[in-house]
């Protein structure tokens, strides 16, 4: 790492730490990425001293958005702030070289050399937030904007956020029948020799003829009588 006139730090792209736990992937948001405090981009630099809580996004649409960091749970949480036609972008603190962008196609951009020219800015020293702040608020015109899908920051990206680039799905809890008690994995098909065919928001074990439905309601067929479409409306 080096200083910029005493004041903004440099990093390598290798001395990225990448993240393992949720508090390190929001260290790495406050770190690598245009965030600020909720006072807003034109605070004073006493009050953008504080910690960096909200990471700063701008849409296609042109206007900025606050996103609080401890909140976001992945780097695509971002979406879940936006509406559906509308493309989120963020800064990263990292300006690259117009002759390093030249020499790689997208191909070879999905390595660390591309990062070799570029400078990366590092937010790690509180005393230099505001300083950092400032550089970035001055020259807004000459920061650029990313897509969090943008392919040539992809390895950027993962770097910085590791594991927490894209959002975990939730494991989802078994199923069972509610007559025989046969389980249904996690995937949503049943153990082997227990066929199931999907029927709206539950699932008919076809070996008792019966339904669960979330995994809460009782079975509403006590005979082996197969479902018709009238029953299936009222999931």
């Amino acid at each position: 790492m080096k200083k910029i006139n005493g004041k903004i730090s440099l990093i390598k792209f290798d001395d990225i730490k990448t993240p393992k736990t949720l508090k390190e992937f929001h260290k790495n948001l406050r770190k690598y990425f245009f965030s600020g405090t909720s006072k807003g981009l034109f605070a004073e630099p006493k009050q953008i001293k504080k910690v960096l809580d909200y990471l700063w996004v701008k849409t296609d649409k042109t206007y900025l958005k606050q996103i609080e960091i401890s909140k976001l749970k992945s780097l695509f949480d971002i979406k879940n702030y936006f509406s559906d036609g509308e493309t989120p972008l963020i800064a990263p603190c990292i300006h690259f070289a117009k002759s390093s962008l030249s020499k790689y196609d997208l191909r070879t951009a999905l390595s660390s050399k591309l990062y070799d020219d570029a400078k990366i800015f590092d937010y790690s020293d509180k005393s230099n937030d505001s300083d950092t702040q400032i550089a970035f608020t001055k020259n807004l015109n000459k920061c650029f904007w990313y897509k969090i899908s943008n392919s040539y920051l992809r390895t950027f990206y993962q770097k910085t956020c590791g594991e927490f680039m894209f959002h975990k799905k939730k494991e989802q809890k078994n199923d069972n029948c509610s007559i025989c008690g046969e389980e249904i994995d996690s995937q949503g098909d049943w153990n082997e020799g227990h066929n199931a065919e999907p029927v709206t928001s539950g699932r008919c074990c076809t070996r008792c003829n019966t339904t669960t439905v979330r995994g809460a309601r009782m079975a509403f067929l006590l005979e082996k009588q197969p479902l018709s479409k009238n029953d299936t409306k009222s999931f």
